[in-house]
């Protein structure tokens, strides 16, 4: 691009298909970078892609989906809300599904793809922009895939300590969707996810409808440690240690007490820079969990 070769690279729709399927490939590898030696495409290098294909009109011809949450992802992170807008404005909804067909790593590609979303869902309601989120939504029919969105913006925004109102709606949202939900047995992603952003919200007051919430989920450490870890954000320690089981093995209690160091952690909103590579590396299976569940089932 900086040399004005990126027309003899890619000079047609055959050519920029080889490209939308890489960004394809890259996401695979973004649900845990670390573990792949990876590291993020620099905001800059995508910024110059999107203005690329922009210049060729190229970026409604193909399926570029992930360049555009992505964008949008990292300008909502540096507080650029107009240009986060701009980017989420060229997200294709008829095709965001096609994103979310990975059989690869037990689902993990499509839970980073499906955070992508939630993301954009999260960006676009602080915006205002209700009805642009509501087009991100409306792509699921599974109630459990849109309560898990729902849930997912509410907690990012109580995580930033962002307004207290929005996360209300999102929260009340998602409460909807999981009552439409016919599916009470077996694994229930979004019931894990609102009960955490119901913890961040206010613990003393929603624990009788978080511990409903998960009481029959399977693997129930891991909601129970988001709950501990929402304790401690909200600076009850003391009740995050209370609500630990009884009777569990020392990994575990081991594993609960890094989750309750985290969520103290995040507090601050000030990272010394020496730590924010590390805090950026950041396992987001567990420190921002959401699950797809497939549409086509």
């Amino acid at each position: 691009m900086d040399r004005q070769m990126f027309d003899e690279f890619y000079p047609g729709k055959e050519e920029l298909n080889t490209l939308s399927e890489w960004l394809d490939n890259y996401n695979v590898k973004m649900f845990i970078p670390i573990a792949f030696h990876a590291k993020e495409i620099r905001y800059d290098i995508m910024q110059k892609l999107a203005e690329t294909l922009e210049r060729k009109n190229a970026e409604t011809s193909q399926d570029f989906n992930f360049l555009y949450l992505n964008l949008g992802l990292k300008a909502q992170q540096q507080g650029d809300q107009k240009s986060m807008l701009r980017y989420y404005d060229k997200i294709q909804h008829g095709n965001l599904l096609n994103i979310l067909r990975t059989k690869e790593y037990a689902n993990n590609v499509n839970n980073h793809a499906f955070r992508l979303m939630a993301f954009a869902v999260k960006g676009l309601t602080e915006a205002g922009q209700d009805q642009d989120a509501q087009k991100v939504i409306q792509v699921f029919k599974k109630p459990a895939n849109r309560s898990s969105l729902y849930a997912f913006a509410a907690a990012e925004m109580l995580n930033e300590k962002k307004d207290s109102k929005q996360a209300q709606a999102l929260i009340d949202s998602a409460r909807n969707e999981l009552n439409r939900s016919q599916n009470n047995t077996g694994f229930q992603p979004n019931r894990l996810v609102l009960s955490y952003a119901l913890a961040l919200q206010d613990p003393e007051k929603n624990i009788p409808e978080i511990n409903k919430l998960i009481k029959n989920l399977p693997q129930k450490l891991f909601p129970t440690q988001s709950v501990c870890r929402a304790y401690a954000f909200n600076n009850l320690l003391y009740n995050a240690r209370a609500y630990i089981p009884n009777l569990i093995s020392d990994d575990d209690l081991a594993d609960t007490n890094r989750y309750i160091l985290y969520g103290y952690s995040l507090r601050s909103k000030e990272s010394a820079p020496e730590w924010v590579n590390y805090n950026n590396n950041y396992i987001q299976i567990f420190t921002r969990s959401i699950n797809y569940q497939d549409e086509s089932n």
